[in-house]
Order: C-alpha cells, then sequence, then structure tokens
C-alpha cells in the first residue's frame, strides 16, 4: 500500500491506469488510497521511507510548479539531505520520480530553481545545461567561462568520482587552478 502511495502521491498516474496495472477497479484504488480495506489488491509493502516522507512534507504544491519550501542554497536551488548526504531537492525528485540522473545535470523546463515537479525536469549534459543558462539569459556572456550553475555541476560532477581537475579543466577552458579553486571554495563560494 504504501508504494502504491507513493507512486500516486508523485502524481502522473491516474486511478484508472492503477487500477489497470492491479486488476482491479477504481473504486478499490480509491479505497485503498483513502485507507479503507482492501482484500483485493497484493502490493509488496516496503517500509516508510522517512526521505520521501520529509521531501513531500517541504513541497508546495501549485498548479503550474511544485515548490521547494525547505532549505535553499546561496543560489537559490533547494537543499536536502537523502541517503545520508545534502544534495539539490530537484535532483532528490528526479531520483525517486524518474531514476538515479547519475553524472548528468537535472535541468528545469520551468526555469524556477525551487521547483521539484517531476515533469518540469529533464537530464542534461553540462553542455546542454550551459546552452539553456545562455538560453534563458542566466548566463554571463564574455569574459568569464564559469559562473554558479556551472560550478555547482563541477562540483557535483567531481564529488562523484570518476573525473579529475584536468578534465574538468579541459572541458571548461580553464587552468586547472581555476577548477581547484571552485571546487575548495576558494572561489565561487
Amino acid at each position: 500500500m504504501i508504494a502504491l502511495h507513493n507512486r500516486y502521491a508523485l502524481g502522473g498516474i491516474t486511478h484508472r491506469e492503477l487500477a489497470d496495472e492491479y486488476g482491479v477497479s477504481q473504486i478499490t484504488v480509491q479505497r485503498a488510497l483513502n485507507h479503507q480495506t482492501w482484500k483485493h489488491i497484493q502490493v509488496q509493502c516496503a517500509p516508510v521511507n522517512s526521505d520521501l516522507v520529509r521531501f513531500w512534507a517541504k513541497v508546495s504544491k501549485t498548479e503550474n510548479c511544485w515548490e521547494w519550501t525547505g532549505a535553499l542554497q546561496r543560489n537559490g536551488y533547494g537543499w536536502f539531505r537523502y541517503n545520508g548526504k545534502m544534495g539539490k531537492a530537484h535532483r532528490y525528485s528526479h531520483l525517486i520520480s524518474k531514476g538515479d540522473p547519475g553524472k548528468l545535470c537535472v535541468l528545469h523546463r520551468c526555469d524556477n530553481k525551487r521547483c521539484v515537479r517531476p515533469d518540469h525536469l529533464f537530464l542534461g549534459t553540462v553542455a546542454d545545461n550551459n546552452a539553456d543558462c545562455i538560453k534563458k539569459g542566466r548566463a554571463v556572456k564574455g569574459a568569464a567561462k564559469l559562473n554558479e550553475q556551472i560550478v555547482a555541476c563541477i562540483r557535483e560532477r567531481f564529488a562523484k568520482g570518476g573525473i579529475t581537475w584536468q578534465d574538468l579543466a579541459n572541458e571548461y577552458g580553464v587552468h586547472v587552478t581555476t577548477i581547484q579553486n571552485a571546487i575548495s571554495r576558494r572561489s565561487w563560494k
């Protein structure tokens, strides 16, 4: 039943789709979601995921964006502790709704840094993220090669491992010291 509630709470699935999946009527699904008896549905119950419960308690759903109401980073993105470490709220939303984004960046269609609505999020490479920043007028054109969003993505990628300072420096066309300073927060605090 918890799995059923989690899937329904994430949105994007209707009573009809759940009924078809479990081979029951829509009324049976509605009763299950309303915590009434439901002998006919065989669902694997998992223990309540406290990260999931805490996450949704900090989301305000509106007609358009689902805004993060918890802690914010200086750059305006939602900040949330899950799996024992801090991370961006929109990345966690993608993780629980669509799967682990891995080393890819999670971008916003709506351009709202606080939005965690799964259908407003999509995956992209660093190059996609940079192009999106420029397209939406958030990137500095000209002398600066890095900005807050790019540095945040660099830090995430480096923290996950599998990439060196030199690899990042080559990718962004900056000196390795610039990358080291950005990652260690000597610059781009």
